[in-house]
């Protein structure tokens, strides 16, 4: 064996029969010379609740930008809701209908994403960055969809409340007081 060998395999050895403190206690955890435990793939951790969403039907689109359909606004009949008793051997007058057109434009909801070549390439071993980001994006979706359907298109103007008026009202005390001159409160009873 080389001279050389045989005496660093000696130092060696030495070094190691009687370990030096300082030597030990040079390298630590706080040194950052260790392994780090990642759990793959990533954890979803954000709220994803779309209850109203997942019961609604799915109704196919129609065609054109906009959907259209008659609205009927009230139904007219003949005379007063609170008198609609017949005569006997006497017919009621026909109702009439007040309807109006109306129609809703089709609007688009979306969302995008993107992953880079590099970023695909460098998570291979994590997750599917293609396929998590395809979930994700389906999940957000979602929870824009639920949002619509409880909120509405939030981009379109509100019209311009009209201004509210007052009127005056007699108080409680000076309408009891009404009543009782009316009728016989105002008496009083010497039985």
């Amino acid at each position: 064996m080389n001279p050389i060998t045989q005496e660093s395999l000696e130092l060696l050895k030495g070094a190691l029969a009687k370990p030096d403190d300082m030597l030990a206690k040079s390298i630590s955890t706080a040194t950052g010379l260790l392994a780090y435990d990642l759990q793959a793939p990533a954890k979803n951790l954000y709220p994803f609740v779309t209850p109203i969403r997942n019961v609604m039907p799915r109704v196919g689109g129609g065609t054109g930008s906009a959907t259209n359909w008659r609205q009927v606004n009230s139904i007219i009949g003949s005379g007063f809701d609170a008198m609609g008793w017949v005569p006997e051997g006497q017919r009621s007058g026909q109702m009439s209908y007040s309807t109006s057109n109306k129609s809703a434009t089709y609007v688009t909801i979306g969302e995008e994403d993107a992953a880079t070549f590099e970023a695909i390439s460098a998570g291979r071993t994590f997750e599917d960055i293609q396929a998590q980001m395809a979930f994700r994006l389906l999940q957000k979706m979602m929870l824009k969809e639920e949002m619509a359907i409880l909120a509405g298109n939030a981009s379109l103007m509100l019209g311009t409340p009209a201004t509210p008026t007052l009127s005056s009202r007699p108080s409680i005390r000076s309408a009891i007081k009404a009543f009782c001159a009316s009728t016989m409160c105002s008496r009083r009873s010497t039985m």
